[in-house]
């Protein structure tokens, strides 16, 4: 039987290690928009809350697309009148690193816009 698995990887830690440096990035743009009262300021603002959201939609699609696909495993092992354990252990890591995919391209992209 597999260890059980962890649920941060070195992808996770460097995820969380850049957020912080996007948000240090992006507050002086989002201040210039609040202090500026010209219209058309403000797409900062705009695409950071729209990207937030994309990531958190496509990364629950994701979560659940990974929870089926877990359920569909488990019943293939079950079928097979094998045990499905290591199926259910790792139904909730592969369902966590699937949501997160979204969320860290989304972030990596911000990164390296903001440091041009």
């Amino acid at each position: 039987m597999k260890k059980f698995p962890h649920y941060f990887s070195s992808t996770d830690m460097t995820t969380l290690l850049l957020a912080p440096s996007v948000v240090v990035m992006r507050l002086p743009l989002l201040m210039d928009e609040m202090t500026s009262g010209s219209p058309g300021n403000g797409r900062e603002t705009k695409a950071a809350v729209n990207e937030k959201t994309h990531a958190a939609v496509d990364g629950l699609a994701a979560a659940n697309v990974a929870f089926v696909s877990s359920a569909i495993d488990v019943a293939l092992q079950l079928a097979r009148g094998k045990s499905p354990v290591n199926e259910m252990i790792y139904a909730l890591p592969r369902a966590y690193q699937a949501a997160l995919k979204p969320t860290t391209k989304r972030l990596r992209q911000n990164y390296k816009r903001l440091t041009k």
